[in-house]
């Protein structure tokens, strides 16, 4: 049995970080969730449809434009700001939004132009191109935004980094109820409030890095875009991937079925996505510690941060996914509307699969963040090949719960291909641990019991 003893200023971090992140998760969760079942039901199912498409391919699209400087700049700025090096942090910053202008300008114009063949030859549907000429908007002001979080998350600002989402999902809400009351059921308008929620959740995360830039009297060490591209590009080439990979079952399923059936699936996806919503949290908070510790050659602290977060990520994962399993049709049926019933196979399909991921943890992370990324990309894109030639054969064949288990499937073979790699490079098993989950839990009974013992003196 392998005992774990670690500095508690180590279990704090994680645990502080995530009770931050937790909150501004939870309420990003529960206004998205609440935005997406005002457009599904008021709306209709081709209509979210055809919302779904849009953010796939803006999605991708931004990914591609950002060039992979939203991963590489939370490993750069961990690294400076955990030294003090206040000089280089200033320039990795001012590099990568330099090389997230570019790549998104050429982004722009390159779907401009084949936006009229996207909407009506691959995907025919005449509604997407009305809605996809925003992507002017979305693609520059959404990558603006993730540049910034990720800047936060590597200073371990994650208060910040957490709210600004669900401060977007606000806005966003609000707006719906608007054009509701209005009467304007379109989707466009739809597109429209999407922007004006990013836009003002840009203007305060740039208002706060601003204040915290000030603070550094340093000026900004040049860095070459060159440099930061070397190991920024196998970050985007992974990132792409995996989006590709979660992305491939909407974009195949809208070129062979209709924009409605998309729309039933759009929902049963986010709802599935729901259940390792934890993971989105922990990840948040551990890479750049993973970047601060694997620098320091401090591997012991290592291994059990990245156990200690995939034992968290269960623990907190295990009741959403049996209470979605449970309560499956009913939450389809009755909140999101009877026309969506039909997707309850593929939720089921689904929630084998995440549940399956859930279990190896933030391996990809650890692969990353240690100088293994080139490896971590060359799974990633062999296992989106075979997501895609998965979903081409059984989308036409089995419509959206085709899409489903090709999907599954994918994401479960990658993951613990990538989970035995990371175990062979780095000595890490990145899996829960039984024994950290009953630490994790005393901790939280002893929380408990102080809390109740400081109620009853007062």
């Amino acid at each position: 049995m392998v005992v774990f003893t670690i500095d508690s200023i180590v279990k704090k971090k994680i645990a502080a970080g995530s009770i931050f992140v937790l909150t501004g998760q939870v309420l990003e969760i529960i206004l998205g969730i609440i935005n997406n079942v005002i457009i599904a039901r008021a709306f209709g199912s081709a209509n979210f449809g055809i919302y779904t498409l849009f953010l796939k391919i803006c999605n991708i699209a931004g990914l591609l434009a950002r060039v992979g400087t939203n991963d590489v700049i939370v490993k750069y700025v961990g690294i400076t700001s955990g030294v003090g090096d206040w000089s280089k942090l200033k320039g990795y910053i001012r590099t990568a939004f330099q090389i997230m202008f570019i790549g998104s300008s050429v982004t722009i114009i390159f779907i401009s132009m084949i936006s009229q063949f996207l909407a009506t030859n691959l995907f025919t549907s005449p509604c997407l191109y009305k809605v996809l000429i925003f992507s002017v908007l979305i693609i520059p002001l959404q990558n603006s935004l993730l540049l910034t979080r990720e800047i936060f998350r590597g200073l371990l600002d994650l208060k910040t980094a957490s709210f600004l989402p669900a401060g977007q999902q606000l806005v966003f809400f609000g707006l719906l109820v608007s054009i509701i009351l209005l009467g304007t059921h379109n989707v466009q308008n739809i597109v429209i409030a999407l922007s004006v929620g990013i836009f003002c959740a840009l203007v305060v995360a740039l208002f706060r890095l601003r204040g915290r830039l000030l603070k550094w009297h340093a000026k900004p060490e040049k860095v070459k875009m060159q440099g930061l591209l070397q190991e920024s590009v196998p970050m985007m080439l992974t990132r792409g991937s995996l989006l590709f990979m979660s992305s491939t079952d909407i974009l195949v399923l809208g070129i062979y079925a209709s924009p409605a059936e998309v729309g039933i699936y759009g929902v049963v996806n986010a709802l599935a996505a729901i259940t390792v919503f934890s993971f989105d949290i922990v990840n948040q908070v551990i890479p750049a510690m993973i970047a601060r510790y694997s620098a320091q050659k401090d591997f012991k602290t290592l291994s059990y941060v990245i156990r200690y977060a995939s034992t968290l990520g269960v623990l907190f994962a295990l009741p959403v996914f049996i209470l979605v399993t449970c309560f499956g049709e009913f939450i389809l049926t009755n909140i999101f509307g009877t026309q969506y019933a039909g997707g309850i196979i593929a939720l089921y399909i689904l929630l084998a699969g995440r549940f399956f991921t859930s279990l190896s943890g933030s391996t990809g992370y650890l692969l990353q963040m240690t100088g293994f990324h080139t490896i971590l990309t060359r799974i990633s894109v062999c296992c989106g090949l075979l997501n895609l030639l998965l979903n081409i054969a059984l989308v036409q064949q089995y419509g959206k719960e085709g899409a489903a288990g090709a999907t599954a499937i994918s994401l479960a073979l990658q993951n613990f291909i990538v989970l035995v790699i990371a175990y062979r490079k780095t000595g890490i098993w990145a899996l829960a641990s039984v024994n950290i989950g009953k630490d994790i839990v005393n901790q939280v009974w002893s929380y408990l019991k102080t809390a109740t013992g400081n109620t009853k003196i007062n």
